[in-house]
């Protein structure tokens, strides 16, 4: 009943925001509407007077040091009811212009926002930048010892190598691998791990590349020094081996 009140710009704009989230920034909602920040805070002000969808959830100040409003739903219902009610086509072309613009605001460097980055690239089938910022979310969960986020990350990450350009999957896929053993390991997880280089192991001798089957071969041996050690020196004189 509350959106049946809404009028045709109202309901745009709330249909974006649902996009970005639960919570969202005046600065990053304007751009994706291409709109006036003023003008979309005049309209988010609006909605909490009359005590319809939103809530004034703070400020953020910009890079120019300008202060604009954060906004958020009254309540989780309401993001997926507008949510739902965007076609398909729509939603892939709105998260790929949020991930765009959210990318021009804070840059590729400020790795801060790498999650949020991923989330919107992929939903919004980018897959290359998609596969970027999941690295980045994982290795940046990795510094904050949160190892099981930073494994969610790479799997997810793992499971979109298939729609990358066919000249950049193996490469992707050996490297996504490697750093995967690397959190599973110190996870304590060593037979995750092995189980990893051993995929790492199978995909570069397919490949034939032979950096990748050596650097595989010794990764596997260190991680053997734990689960089988005859193993282990087996792996590291292969590993001599292939490198000559």
């Amino acid at each position: 009943r509350e959106f049946e009140r809404l009028n045709v710009d109202e309901q745009h704009l709330l249909d974006v925001a649902s996009a970005i989230g639960s919570h969202f920034s005046v600065r990053l909602l304007g751009a994706v509407l291409d709109m006036e920040i003023t003008e979309v805070e005049r309209c988010c002000d609006a909605l909490v007077r009359r005590g319809q969808i939103l809530l004034p959830d703070g400020m953020e100040q910009g890079s120019q040091g300008d202060v604009v409003g954060l906004y958020a739903f009254r309540h989780a219902l309401y993001v997926e009811v507008l949510y739902q009610r965007l076609a398909p086509g729509q939603i892939a072309r709105l998260h790929l212009r949020i991930g765009e613009c959210l990318e021009r605001l804070h840059g590729e460097k400020d790795l801060r926002y790498a999650a949020e980055l991923a989330l919107h690239f992929e939903k919004g089938w980018d897959w290359i930048r998609a596969v970027r910022y999941l690295t980045q979310a994982a290795a940046n969960a990795a510094q904050r010892f949160a190892n099981r986020q930073a494994y969610d990350y790479l799997v997810r990450a793992l499971g979109l190598v298939e729609h990358l350009p066919a000249a950049q999957q193996v490469a992707t896929r050996i490297d996504l691998l490697k750093q995967s053993s690397a959190i599973r390991r110190s996870m304590g997880d060593m037979v995750g791990a092995k189980a990893d280089l051993e995929d790492m192991l199978a995909t570069a001798k397919a490949s034939g590349s032979t950096r990748a089957e050596v650097l595989a071969l010794i990764e596997l041996s260190r991680v053997l020094v734990w689960l089988d050690r005859r193993q282990c020196l087996e792996l590291a004189e292969q590993a001599v081996a292939r490198s000559k």
